[in-house]
């Protein structure tokens, strides 16, 4: 049995220090995520995460009626429910 470094390889793809933000289709609205983690979106804040901060996120209708998800980038973070006025985030997602 050997140790790591005998199974160690440097990464076939380059570090990319400070990628491109994403980006969001036309029909997306799209909001900053604030200080705290939040969003400002049809008259509340909305939590969606402080890993988030300063960056951009997509706000999408389900096929549900006043259900919403939240993206970064390709990732769901959060789901808003206008009707109980209610956002499942991070582990509450699952």
């Amino acid at each position: 049995m050997g140790v790591p470094v005998d199974r160690y390889r440097p990464s076939a793809r380059d570090y990319v220090e400070h990628p491109a933000p994403p980006e969001y289709g036309n029909r997306d609205e799209v909001r900053l995520v604030h200080e705290h983690g939040r969003i400002a979106w049809r008259g509340q804040n909305w939590k969606v995460g402080k890993a988030f901060v300063g960056e951009r996120v997509a706000i999408r209708p389900t096929l549900e009626d006043g259900r919403y998800e939240v993206y970064w980038s390709t990732c769901r973070v959060a789901r808003i429910d206008l009707a109980t006025g209610q956002v499942n985030a991070g582990r509450a997602l699952a």
